[in-house]
């Protein structure tokens, strides 16, 4: 399974090496796929967008890059493609789906308020007033796209949301990176302190949004 720019394109590979299909998929402009995982009998894929015709089977574009969200079957065709994102720049970074079904997503946005984000944390953290500063994010939906809940994650400067993995109880752990000085760790924990331009940073969630440790 692969992807290449502008136009990203699925490939399914059997354990021969033989490969059982291969589509485009794409609109008139650029794009991308970050992350992609196979369960269910399904193909769950995130990235970024800035085609407003991505798909006929989906919601309405919003801003300059999308982040997007799509079910393939395992034959190729599409089930429900999502636009994920707001006034502003929005991508989609990781997905992690559960045994239950439920899909928790990670990315990177500077959209200022996400109607979406209900949960830890509600609007961006921009205290430096930049048009592009920019926050982490993750986000819970279900296999029908219900959205469960939305939360921002970032501190004083820029985080982006790069990878998602979840435990057994279906917490799940967002990791990614920071240059932010305060507002991402919790207290007695590893490190809780930036200590270059950019640290990694990793944070634990339960699976209703809240925050456990960062």
């Amino acid at each position: 399974q692969t992807c290449a720019l502008p136009i990203c394109f699925p490939v399914t590979i059997d354990s021969t090496g033989n490969r059982q299909f291969s589509t485009y998929y794409g609109g008139s402009g650029t794009d991308i796929v970050k992350d992609l995982q196979s369960a269910k009998d399904s193909i769950f894929i995130v990235g970024k967008t800035n085609s407003n015709n991505f798909s006929n089977n989906a919601n309405t574009s919003f801003g300059n890059y999308d982040g997007y969200f799509a079910i393939l079957r395992n034959s190729g065709s599409i089930v429900k493609h999502l636009y994920l994102g707001g006034g502003s720049d929005d991508q989609a970074n990781a997905i992690a789906v559960s045994g239950n079904g439920d899909i928790f997503i990670a990315g990177t946005t500077n959209t200022q308020s996400w109607s979406l984000m209900t949960g830890h944390q509600k609007l961006l953290n921009n205290s430096s007033s930049s048009s592009s500063q920019t926050d982490a994010f993750a986000i819970k939906t279900d296999g029908k796209f219900n959205i469960a809940w939305g939360s921002y994650y970032g501190g004083d400067l820029n985080e982006e949301g790069n990878g998602i993995t979840l435990d057994k109880y279906d917490n799940f752990y967002l990791g990614g990176s920071t240059e932010s000085r305060g507002s991402i760790a919790t207290t007695n924990t590893y490190q809780d302190s930036l200590k270059g331009g950019y640290d990694a940073f990793l944070a634990k969630f339960y699976k209703n949004g809240d925050i456990v440790t960062g």
